[in-house]
């Protein structure tokens, strides 16, 4: 049985998550810790419970989800995993940290060491979750599922009442909605979804209720461009 630990961290309250099972093995989804008291909060729950770090997995490459990998490569010598389309996002970390209000300085950006791709297993102790690749928050977003366990991190593309945006780069509208219908929806009602921002829902919760998903598609979608042509 797994257990999930959930940690908000940096300017736009990111979920980061620290993933364990009976082994002490855990993995960390999202790394956000942005200063030495949230590198702290993390450490302590990691260590104070005995746990040993042995993968660190992003669900998508905006900096708020990413800015705490440097650290936990440091601490505890795991390497970034990604998809390989969310790595261009990884070279405009000065305009992602402009865009999102985060000072960039002194921060470490490891780069990905190992890409995700859908349907690819990611294994610790004695637990596996499936990667799903789920564009449309960004070009390479991905959700990771554990059917045994009836739970799914979905980072930003599925939120409690909401979707992530779809005006950054790589982002688009049509592509999240199709991630979250064909994909997301498309799995047991009573999975549990742990999203990047707030709160815990449930994939039927979300089926029922997230009008977000069901908006009419937009014509044109004005992407914040970060400075640069994409």
């Amino acid at each position: 049985m797994i257990e999930v630990k959930r940690l908000t961290f940096n300017h736009n309250n990111e979920n980061t998550y620290v993933v364990s099972d009976e082994t002490k093995d855990c993995i960390i989804i999202d790394c956000g810790c942005y200063n030495s008291s949230e590198q702290y909060i993390l450490a302590s729950y990691i260590e104070g419970h005995n746990l040993h770090p042995t993968r660190l997995i992003t669900t998508h490459c905006h900096l708020d989800h990413i800015c705490g990998n440097g650290f936990a490569m440091r601490r505890w010598g795991i390497k970034p995993e990604a998809h390989v389309d969310d790595e261009y996002l990884m070279g405009i970390a000065h305009y992602q940290a402009l865009a999102l209000g985060i000072d960039e300085e002194g921060m470490e950006m490891p780069d990905i060491d190992c890409h995700l791709k859908h349907g690819d297993k990611i294994h610790f102790g004695n637990t596996e979750l499936i990667v799903l690749h789920t564009p449309g928050h960004s070009a390479g977003s991905i959700a990771l599922y554990c059917p045994k366990e009836s739970k799914i991190f979905t980072g930003d593309t599925l939120m409690r009442l909401s979707m992530g945006t779809y005006r950054l780069p790589g982002g688009d509208q049509e592509q999240m909605v199709q991630s979250i219908k064909e994909c997301l929806f498309d799995l047991p009602y009573d999975v549990l979804v742990f999203p990047g921002h707030g709160e815990v829902t449930t994939i039927g919760y979300e089926r029922a209720n997230n009008k977000e998903v069901h908006k009419p598609i937009e014509k044109t979608v004005h992407r914040r461009k970060f400075g640069f042509k994409h």
